[in-house]
């Protein structure tokens, strides 16, 4: 296989949202069976020409560094922080000032704290904001960008890394997933 039929697999692994569907994720498994089964065979060729054909420790090694490499491909690929589960206010940011959970003063912000936000596996979840109940609904993931939609009104997240970030006119809130 070339680098560039590869790299066309790639892209469209790359593609996949941070949560693949489990269909995706079978069908990135054959591919990458498929792809180390031709691998296997390439490296049989190879050994024949290099005549390696004797040297059965060379040959172990390579075949043991392609597993790795294709391997390290598809977990790279299925990669990302799973936003299923349940997250917590962690710190509050504003005019480049930092409020953060374990602050004994939280002042203006002290109630933000009780904020939780429930995603789950069904794209059923919940928001409690300050000291109200959870209000139910769904959401989505676009890539980076987690949409809660209660009500018919959007609330829009952004992952980065392990935080769920809501920038509401400049004062950000981080949430981070809970144990």
């Amino acid at each position: 296989m070339s680098k560039v039929e590869l790299g066309v697999k790639m892209d469209i692994i790359d593609s996949i949202s941070t949560e693949p569907d489990p269909a995706i994720l079978k069908i990135v498994t054959k591919s990458n069976q498929i792809l180390l089964k031709k691998q296997i065979k390439e490296v049989n060729n190879m050994s024949k020409v290099l005549n390696l054909k004797n040297n059965g420790a060379l040959k172990s090694v390579l075949v043991v560094t392609i597993i790795v490499v294709m391997s390290l491909c598809f977990f790279a690929a299925c990669g990302g922080t799973n936003v299923v589960g349940t997250w917590k206010l962690d710190r509050v940011v504003n005019d480049g000032t930092t409020i953060n959970s374990t602050d004994t003063d939280k002042g203006e912000y002290a109630e933000d704290f009780n904020n939780v936000l429930v995603l789950n596996e069904d794209k059923t979840g919940s928001i409690k904001i300050k000291a109200d109940s959870a209000s139910e609904g769904t959401w989505t993931q676009t890539n980076n960008t987690i949409t809660i939609t209660v009500d018919e009104n959007d609330t829009t997240f952004t992952l980065s890394g392990n935080e769920l970030i809501y920038d509401n006119e400049g004062v950000r809130y981080f949430y981070k997933k809970s144990a």
